[in-house]
Order: C-alpha cells, then sequence, then structure tokens
C-alpha cells in the first residue's frame, strides 16, 4: 500500500483488518456487504472504525 495514490479515495472498505496507517479513513464491514451494513454508516454519515 506504500505505492497506492490515495489522493482520489475517501474511504477504503475492508473484510479484514488493515492495521496500516493510510491517509483515508477505514471501514470495516462483514464478508459480505449487505443493506444492513450500508443503512448503519448511511446514517452516522462516517466510518463504523476507523484507524489513522
Amino acid at each position: 500500500m506504500e505505492s497506492f495514490d490515495f489522493s482520489k479515495i475517501h474511504y477504503v472498505f475492508t473484510t479484514v483488518p488493515i492495521t496500516k496507517e493510510i491517509p483515508v479513513p477505514i471501514v470495516e464491514v462483514g464478508m459480505f456487504l449487505g443493506q444492513d451494513d450500508v443503512q448503519i454508516w448511511c446514517r452516522k454519515k462516517r466510518p463504523v472504525k476507523t484507524r489513522r
């Protein structure tokens, strides 16, 4: 990920924990992104879990 250009990325959605520090919020979701995951995230208007 060191060489990835995050300039056009707002969030990273992942099913596995990312422990590397990156310049955008990380959103951890279940193995299958379901409607409930999307609705919860949209209501909060922020990631469920972030690491910076």
